[in-house]
C-alpha cells in the first residue's frame, strides 16, 4: 500500500540523471589546445580557435567517438609526418584524414600482396 494518495503516479524506477554526454566537442578543443601548447615543438605564438575547431568536431560526431579524436590529436602531436609546415588547428583539420587513416590502417589487403600471399601459399 502507498503512503499518500500521489504515490499511485511514481515511477516505481528511482529517477536517475542520464551521465553526460561523453562527445563534448568544446572539450575536444580543449584537450587539442593543451596538447597543441604542451608540444615539444610547439615555439611561439600559437593560437587555437576552440569554437571553429569544436564546431568542426561537432560534424564529426556521426563518424567518430571522444576516444578516436583524442587519439587522433595524440597522434598529430607525436608524429611528424601527419603535420605540414605550419602545424597548428587549421593544419590537424586540413590533414584528419591523412591521421584517421594512419590511426586505423586498413585491414584490406590490396591486389599485389594478395596476389604475392597466394603465390607463396601456392608455390612456398
Amino acid at each position: 500500500m502507498t503512503d499518500s494518495p500521489w504515490d499511485i503516479w511514481k515511477d516505481e524506477k528511482e529517477e536517475v540523471t542520464p551521465p553526460p554526454p561523453s562527445y563534448n566537442p568544446m572539450k575536444l578543443a580543449m584537450y587539442f589546445q593543451d596538447k597543441f601548447i604542451g608540444a615539444e615543438w610547439h615555439s611561439g605564438f600559437g593560437m587555437v580557435n576552440l569554437k571553429a575547431l569544436a564546431a568542426q568536431f561537432s560534424k564529426w560526431k556521426s563518424r567518430a567517438d571522444s576516444a578516436t579524436v583524442k587519439a587522433m590529436i595524440d597522434l598529430y602531436m607525436t608524429d611528424a609526418s601527419v603535420r605540414g609546415n605550419n602545424p597548428g588547428w587549421t593544419d590537424f583539420l586540413g590533414h584528419a584524414e591523412m591521421i584517421n587513416a594512419k590511426l586505423k590502417p586498413s585491414t584490406e589487403e590490396d591486389e599485389w600482396t594478395r596476389l604475392a600471399r597466394l603465390e607463396e601459399e601456392e608455390y612456398g
